[in-house]
């Protein structure tokens, strides 16, 4: 997998500078997992762009399409959490949604996670809510569903996640403790995860304090429970940030990762 921007004319846009970022981390991830290469989003915006991807049609085929149709339902059908599911694999979208129904779309919330072939979610369901990167100090919503749980149930965990809580490091953090989660339970069976980061996405504001030292299980961005609060470790006074979060957790490289690109001068 790799990060081209010499390739954005595809999508409408000329850009002549060739890419000067250094991806050390994505570029071991696309050595020992599967590239895409000749691969694009199927819009220049999030959630049309989402809403193919997981039901794996084109534009003319979604009716969740370019003309503003945010928080419209994907339609009842195979996405690749029921495909993956069907195949054995325990499937998880962690992140933003926005595909569901409810917010703009005027539409019920007739299609979220767990009704498309989710195991387990955590995020947010509302298109507009991936416009606050602090998402509780801008009193948007946090969602959870855990169909393993003894009792499943659609849950609000905002009151769980303080406002300094960062979105990308909050959903980074949960993908890599869910991920450790699962190794630990079931090693042998594979999973699926989908993780959709906001950023970046409407206000573009940055993380407030430092990446932490250290990479893969042990370093880097974590997990934590204290003050009653469940959030990544870079969300309070002391704790530190994110850098290498899946490297070296020992787990197979069948188990694919996709990453979304956002252009965000994108109008909105």
């Amino acid at each position: 997998m790799s990060v081209n921007w010499t390739q954005q004319d595809k999508n409408g846009r000329q850009v002549t500078r060739r890419n000067e970022f250094k991806t050390p981390t994505l570029d071991t991830m696309a050595a020992e997992g599967m590239q895409l290469r000749r691969h694009y989003s199927a819009a220049p915006v999030c959630a049309p762009a989402r809403a193919s991807l997981l039901l794996g049609v084109h534009q003319g085929h979604s009716r969740v399409v370019r003309n503003n149709t945010f928080d419209y339902p994907i339609e009842n059908s195979h996405t690749l959490g029921t495909l993956l599911k069907s195949a054995g694999y325990h499937t998880a979208a962690i992140g933003k949604w926005g595909v569901g129904g409810g917010g703009q779309s005027g539409k019920a919330l007739t299609a979220a996670p767990h009704m498309r072939g989710f195991d387990y979610f955590y995020g947010i369901i509302k298109h507009l809510a991936g416009h606050y990167h602090y998402l509780t100090a801008g009193s948007q919503d946090i969602y959870e569903y855990n169909d393993q749980a003894a009792a499943p149930a659609w849950e609000s965990v905002s009151a769980k996640v303080p406002g300094t809580a960062y979105d990308t490091d909050l959903f980074g953090a949960r993908a890599k403790q869910w991920i450790v989660d699962h190794h630990e339970k079931t090693p042998s069976r594979p999973f699926f995860l989908y993780l959709a980061f906001p950023a970046p996405h409407g206000s573009l504001s940055a993380p407030a304090c430092a990446y932490p030292a250290g990479l893969g299980r042990d370093g880097g961005l974590q997990w934590e429970k204290k003050d009653g609060y469940e959030a990544c470790n870079t969300a309070a006074d002391g704790w530190s940030g994110v850098e290498g979060i899946f490297l070296r957790i020992p787990i197979s490289t069948r188990n694919m990762r996709f990453l979304e690109e956002r252009n965000p001068a994108t109008p909105r």
